[in-house]
């Protein structure tokens, strides 16, 4: 059995700078199409907060990974969707998803993600079980 924990916290108005620096660049940068398309239904006064919470996501990801953002593990290849329940969930693409092929082997896992959100910070935990 193999168990790992990544966390990351973030400060909102850090992102909100970087949108306003860059804007579409740092949002094609860190978003999947797929998580672009749903960014683009989200309620203007709410984007910085959902675009934080994503960011943290994925960093915490990365961290339980174990691989970090190298090796070809990129933001936009850790999917962070939610689900009918509106509970954020874990997609893994592209080199993302074959590194943690090559982890998990042939045994079951469970990728599990939370987010939280406090009036300046945003915070995420993710957690691997492979079993």
């Amino acid at each position: 059995m193999y168990f790992s924990q990544g966390i990351d916290i973030i400060e909102k108005k850090r992102i909100k700078r970087l949108i306003s620096l860059y804007g579409k660049i740092f949002l094609n940068k860190i978003l999947s199409d797929n998580e672009i398309l749903n960014f683009n239904y989200i309620a203007r006064e709410k984007r910085n907060e959902k675009l934080s919470g994503i960011f943290a996501a994925k960093e915490a990801v990365s961290k339980a990974l174990g691989f970090g953002f190298r090796n070809g593990v990129t933001y936009k290849n850790i999917e962070i969707i939610n689900n009918e329940f509106n509970k954020p969930e874990i997609n893994l693409v592209g080199e993302s998803k074959k590194l943690f092929c090559t982890l998990k082997k042939e045994n079951n896992s469970v990728l599990s993600v939370s987010i939280s959100h406090e009036k300046n910070y945003a915070l995420s935990i993710a957690s691997i079980l492979i079993y």
